[in-house]
C-alpha cells in the first residue's frame, strides 16, 4: 500500500516526531524496510490524528516533505510503489501490522460461513486467512500466494490465476474502512452480501496503490471450496509459440475443465479445481 501527502522540500523528522507525540504513536527513526523511519500506531484513532497532523505539516513548514507508505509486511511495495521499494529510506513507513495488537492475533473481524463473507483487518495475512476460512469449506479470492497481506493485496489490485474463472479481486470486494488523507475515518460497502448499498467507492481502493489513503479493514465475498485443486506446468517446451499452442490445446480440451491456464518463458502452468473425480 501506499499514500503521499504532496509538499515541497525534505523530509523533515523533527516535524514527524512533534506529529507522532500529538497522535501518541511511537516513531521508530530506523526500524522500518531499509533502515528507514517507520511509524506503529496502536489504534485507529491514533492513526487518523498522526495523518491529520501530517496533512497540516505545510502550514508549519513551507519546507516539509512527507511521503507516507502504509506497509504490511512490504511484499507488495514493487508493485505500489517502486520508488519506495527501491529507496524505503527517504519514505515514511506506517506499520499497519501494529493496528493487530497482539502478534498472534489473525486480524479475522468477522467470519460468517453461512453468508460466505470474511471481514479483517488491512494487516492480516493472507495465508492466516485462507486457512482460517478453508476450516469453514470456504476459498478466499484472490488466490496470491507468499508473504503478503489482505491490504496490500488489494492495495495493489492484485488477483490470482482464479481472476480466469471468478473474476478480478474488486469483484469479490464487500466493503471496507479506511482514512483518507486528512484523517478522517470513512465506511463503504457492507459486511455481508445483502447488506451492500450505495456507490461502491471502496472499489476505488483496489487497485488504487493506496492513493486515497491507508485501507484499514476489508470485508470479502468467499467462494466454496472444491473438492480438489491440483497446480501443474508442463516442462520447457522448444519454443514460445509451442507452448502457447500446448496451451490453447488444453484449453480446446473437452474433458479437461482447466481453472486457469497460461504460459510463462516456454511453460505452461494449469491451475485444475473441481470435484475429486
Amino acid at each position: 500500500m501506499s499514500a503521499e501527502l504532496k509538499h515541497t522540500g525534505a523530509l523533515d523528522l523533527d516535524l514527524v516526531r512533534a506529529a507522532c507525540l500529538e497522535a501518541g504513536v511511537v516513531l521508530d527513526e530506523a526500524g522500518g524496510l531499509g533502515g528507514g523511519p517507520a511509524v506503529r500506531p496502536a489504534t485507529e484513532a491514533s492513526l487518523g490524528v498522526l495523518i491529520s497532523a501530517l496533512s497540516a505539516l505545510p502550514t508549519r513548514s513551507s519546507q516539509s516533505t512527507v511521503r507516507l507508505v502504509p506497509l504490511g509486511g512490504g511484499g507488495q511495495l514493487s508493485w505500489c510503489r517502486p520508488d519506495a521499494s527501491r529507496s524505503p529510506k527517504d519514505f515514511l513507513q506506517l506499520s499497519m501490522r501494529a493496528l493487530l495488537g497482539d502478534e498472534s492475533s489473525t486480524g479475522v473481524v468477522e467470519y460468517v460461513p453461512g453468508d460466505g463473507t470474511l471481514t479483517a483487518l488491512a494487516g492480516a495475512e493472507v495465508a492466516v486467512l485462507r486457512a482460517t476460512v478453508a476450516e469453514g469449506g470456504h476459498r478466499l479470492t484472490p488466490a496470491v500466494f507468499g508473504p503478503c497481506t489482505l491490504g496490500g493485496v488489494l492495495a495493489a489490485g492484485r488477483s490470482g490465476l482464479d481472476r480466469h474463472s471468478l473474476g478480478p479481486t474488486k469483484h469479490h470486494l464487500l466493503g471496507m474502512r479506511m482514512i483518507d488523507g486528512t484523517g478522517r475515518h470513512l465506511r463503504s460497502g457492507g459486511r455481508l452480501v445483502k447488506n451492500v448499498t450505495g456507490f461502491d467507492l471502496h472499489r476505488l481502493h483496489a487497485g488504487g496503490r493506496g492513493i486515497f489513503g491507508p485501507i484499514v479493514e476489508a470485508s470479502m465475498r468467499l467462494m466454496p471450496a472444491p473438492e480438489a485443486e491440483q497446480y501443474l506446468t508442463s516442462g520447457a517446451c522448444a519454443s514460445a509459440t509451442a507452448a502457447v499452442e500446448l496451451a490453447l490445446a488444453i484449453r480446446g480440451a473437452t474433458r479437461i475443465r482447466e481453472q486457469a491456464v497460461f504460459v510463462r518463458d516456454r511453460v505452461v502452468h494449469v491451475l485444475l479445481s473441481g470435484r475429486d473425480r
